[in-house]
């Protein structure tokens, strides 16, 4: 064999012995790419079957509930709370009962509603047999002439209760709006002495000035609530204005205005202490 022979033979060898190489190398790349993609793949499972064990031992626990929206709370800014917001407060607690007032207090009250649309000569609105002695009622027979109320809100609330040692306490809850026309709310928390008569009693500032909805209800979530006292007023588009006071829901008296003439009735159980003047 020639010295070129030799030369070239040598140069097939290596070519040869290069490209075996490489295709051990690719070959080798490629079965690490194949276990990779496993083991990625079993990772992937392992870890889908950690969070699905993690949250079925959480609904089983209580912590979770199964198909239950999760609930969110919304709390109001008490700063933003006016006499045009209605009221809204302990709602949920133990309350009495709304009455509808008796036969005859349902009559007397249609007597004093003719009444007091006779006052202002608007058009006759007899209430039906049997409508309950509430706002409602009253607000539904002069919407006839006036329209709906465009305004009706609260102007104060007192709610009297006995806690759990048998003793009597009072919280009032004021929305009153200052010169500048900020409107702001006032708590008052009272104990009562053995004649009756309420007896202030301390709250901090944060309670006591702009408390919030939450402060409130825990306040009457002290005790049973007894009785519960509201003024509120409604305001009509031709400048009319009603103001009156509900007692456990029953209305238990009004004052109609309209212009220089009213229409005031202390007294819901007596027609005779109805009076309008012109």
């Amino acid at each position: 064999m020639g010295l070129r022979d030799y030369l070239k033979r040598l140069g097939q060898d290596r070519i040869e012995v290069a490209a075996r190489s490489l295709i051990d190398q690719m070959g080798a790349a490629e079965e690490n790419a194949v276990l990779m993609k496993k083991q990625n793949r079993t990772l992937v499972v392992v870890f889908g079957f950690i969070v699905a064990l993690v949250v079925f031992f959480l609904i089983q626990s209580g912590t979770l509930k199964k198909n239950e929206p999760v609930a969110i709370e919304v709390t109001n800014d008490s700063d933003a709370q006016g006499p045009e917001i209605q009221e809204n407060l302990g709602e949920a607690l133990k309350e009495p009962t709304r009455s509808q007032g008796n036969p005859e207090e349902q009559k007397n009250f249609a007597l004093i509603v003719t009444d007091l649309l006779n006052c202002f000569d608007l058009k006759p609105n007899l209430l039906p047999e049997g409508s309950s002695v509430q706002v409602e009622s009253l607000l539904s027979s002069v919407q006839t002439d006036l329209g709906p109320a465009t305004l009706q809100a609260d102007r104060w609330m007192n709610w009297h209760l006995r806690n759990k040692e048998n003793a009597e306490r009072r919280v009032r809850l004021e929305i009153n709006e200052s010169d500048e026309g900020n409107v702001y709310r006032e708590l008052k928390y009272y104990a009562v002495d053995k004649e009756g008569l309420p007896v202030p009693m301390e709250l901090p500032p944060e309670k006591k000035s702009n408390p919030t909805d939450e402060t409130l209800n825990q306040m009457l979530k002290e005790g049973d609530v007894f009785f519960k006292e509201k003024a509120s007023y409604a305001l009509f588009a031709g400048g009319e204005r009603l103001e009156f006071i509900e007692k456990n829901g029953l209305l238990s008296e009004f004052e109609f205005q309209k212009g220089e003439r009213y229409f005031r009735c202390q007294n819901l159980k007596a027609r005779d202490a109805c009076q309008c003047v012109r």
